[in-house]
């Protein structure tokens, strides 16, 4: 009786697990290596002239001109006449160009451009030679001009340099799964073991693969936390990757885009103001993969929504704020304030065109004061009218408020209780703030958590920082923003888009143009009730603010600047300055505030205000466990602070400094 075998169908590569995949590839790779066809390719691969076979193109089509100039030549010595060959050739010639021509009709217009000009010249030299003979002048036109066109092929063919020869050897698989297995998934070792990747698709700007992750053991956290090693590991940089929540929800398996041709490589022209009214956002560039826009939200359902923009000197962030103010200006249902503790010097524009620029420090705390009446006020009309948060319109126009060097200002206590307030009951009536600074920590907004988490609950954008410790400062910013190329202004990370793309802010060129066209609505009843005096009589106040300015800088009095100076000693400070600053920090003896790092510095005062344990330094610090450890272990051993328990540490008395000296 004939026995019968069942056949299986062998699986898809899709559904195979990971030890079987890389089983399956060693194999693969085996067979390949013991084959007699492969092995004569590899040894064809070695040789010098088939390494060299593109640099040597344009030696040889030299060649081959020279030798047809011959054949013509010899041609017209035997007929005793050249006007036949002439016309052979050029009849040829016409014919093989527009041929040519027709081939290559999906190329792009440059490389046809310089393709057929080479051929023309090539032809007409070829005919003028078959006319009036060979000369050492032709050869020298010839060898001229047939360099000069084959410089662009060299600089794109290059002999690449030893080093940069895999050790793999030439049969090395250079595609992005395998350097993939090779370096980051598989069997390698890598960041991700026993990780690969899947259905590869085209996209516009490059690549996207759908990625599997070892259940259990990674997620995509832990991808995107390693995408400075995944980008070294497919030999890219790190704004040319970018990781995604995959499509299935499976929290497995991610999405991995390769950009191979950048779209944010070059500035991005501002095509005009932004804002979305379907969906209350504003595009502040596309991303990195050119997969859509980065959006600011400015209004949801029942609410408005400021934010957090940081960013530092030449990053960018000037134009990015031209683009949000004009562009939510421009949705006619929005009035724009300002406030600037450099007395409008941070941005002539948003100084100029806001309805309202505060322009220094009292002025910031006039505008500050009127924005807490206004909430005051809007949310008893709310309860008037029976209206549940606020939906703009041009009669009843949203306000967004734009603080710029916030920093100066949150660390103002009183102005900082203002913000807070304003910030955190604002959003359901119809009031935003949008903080700009250059550094991502607490610092930023006077430490105070409850004022950062107020703001940054609507948006927060970091651009290029130079400091290497603002990773992680951000909450909800899972990228380290000193991380963006400098020399790339308008690069940024957008927190809470869920994708690891950076973007590239809009160049807003010529930012006055765009504000002469756009119309701010006129502020409703009730705000300007709210606002009174301190609004209507801004003007006033401005002009004799500008006079102070113009006598401190050019008067005849004496100059009188108020320096801060480190305190040693709390006695001494007047009781008023107490009441307004509060406890003055008491630097250990000798040790002035200069010589303290920025971190040492305000772990030194999160302890000396009772926050004893690890936990709450970090909670006051905003500083990481990593951070905390390592500077509390530095002023542990400096003296500065003691030990007084298991996890609990206390500024050290002047005499227990003295002991450990």
């Amino acid at each position: 009786m004939r026995s019968t075998k069942t056949k299986t169908k062998p699986k898809h590569k899709a559904d195979l697990t990971p030890s079987e995949l890389a089983a399956v590839i060693a194999a693969a790779r085996e067979a390949k290596s013991t084959d007699p066809d492969e092995q004569r390719r590899r040894l064809k691969r070695g040789r010098m002239r088939y390494r060299l076979r593109r640099q040597a193109r344009p030696h040889y089509v030299l060649a081959a001109l020279l030798l047809a100039a011959s054949a013509t030549r010899i041609t017209a010595h035997i007929l005793g006449t050249s006007f036949p060959v002439v016309v052979t050739i050029a009849a040829v010639t016409t014919t093989a160009l527009t041929v040519a021509a027709m081939i290559m009709r999906n190329k792009t217009y440059a490389q046809k451009r310089r393709w057929l000009l080479a051929a023309a010249v090539a032809s007409v030299w070829l005919i003028t030679v078959a006319g009036i003979g060979f000369s050492w002048e032709a050869v020298a036109v010839l060898l001229l001009a047939g360099y000069a066109f084959a410089l662009p092929w060299w600089r794109k063919h290059r002999i690449p340099n030893p080093d940069t020869v895999p050790i793999d050897g030439p049969d090395a698989d250079f595609t992005v799964p395998g350097l993939w297995q090779a370096n980051i998934g598989g069997k390698s070792g890598g960041t991700l073991p026993n990780s690969y990747l899947t259905d590869q698709r085209e996209i516009k700007h490059g690549k996207q693969f759908s990625g599997q992750l070892q259940p259990g053991k990674h997620s995509i956290d832990n991808a995107r936390g390693a995408l400075p090693l995944i980008a070294s590991g497919l030999r890219m940089d790190t704004d040319q990757i970018v990781i995604d929540r995959h499509t299935t929800g499976d929290a497995s398996r991610f999405m991995l885009t390769v950009v191979t041709h950048s779209p944010i490589a070059k500035p991005v022209a501002y095509p005009g103001p932004q804002y979305h009214h379907a969906t209350g956002t504003i595009a502040l560039g596309p991303w990195a993969d050119g997969e859509g826009y980065a959006r600011w939200r400015v209004y949801t359902d029942d609410s408005i929504w400021g934010g957090v923009l940081i960013g530092g000197p030449g990053s960018g962030k000037s134009r990015m704020v031209d683009n949000l103010a004009i562009s939510t200006v421009d949705s006619d249902s929005t009035v724009l304030l300002y406030g600037d503790p450099q007395h409008g010097s941070s941005s002539k524009n948003l100084a100029k065109y806001a309805t309202w620029s505060a322009r220094g420090m009292d002025e910031i705390a006039t505008m500050l004061r009127a924005l807490w009446r206004a909430c005051d006020l809007r949310s008893k009309e709310n309860a008037l009218l029976g209206l549940e948060g606020f939906t703009p319109t041009p009669e009843r126009p949203g306000i967004l408020v734009i603080i710029d060097e916030f920093h100066r200002v949150a660390s103002d206590k009183e102005l900082a209780i203002l913000l807070e307030y304003v910030a955190r009951e604002g959003r359901k009536l119809g009031i935003a703030v949008i903080a700009l600074s250059q550094y991502a920590g607490i610092v930023t907004f006077g430490g105070n958590e409850a004022l950062r988490s107020a703001i940054m609950a609507g948006n927060a954008a970091a651009l290029y920082v130079a400091s290497k410790t603002s990773g992680g400062l951000m909450a909800g910013l899972d990228f380290d923003p000193s991380k963006l190329p400098a020399d790339r202004p308008g690069s940024a990370y957008l927190k809470g888009q869920d994708r690891s793309a950076s973007f590239r802010g809009f160049l807003v060129d010529d930012p006055a143009y765009w504000w002469e066209q756009a119309a701010q609505p006129a502020l409703d009843p009730v705000i300007l009730r709210a606002f009174g005096t301190d609004f209507t009589d801004r003007a006033v106040r401005d002009e004799a603010a500008r006079a102070a300015l113009h006598e401190a800088v050019y008067g005849d009095g004496p100059l009188v600047v108020n320096i801060p100076r480190p305190r040693t000693d709390a006695a001494d400070v007047e009781p008023e300055v107490m009441e307004r600053f509060g406890t003055i920090v008491e630097f250990p003896t000798g040790l002035g505030a200069a010589d303290l790092t920025e971190a040492q510095a305000k772990i030194l005062t999160a302890i000396r205000d009772g926050n004893a344990t690890p936990a709450a330094i970090r909670t006051a610090t905003g500083y990481g466990e990593t951070q905390v450890r390592m500077r509390v272990n530095e002023l542990l051993t400096a003296g500065h602070i003691t030990k007084t328990g298991r996890g609990q540490y206390a500024v050290a008395t002047p005499a227990k400094r003295k002991e450990i000296a």
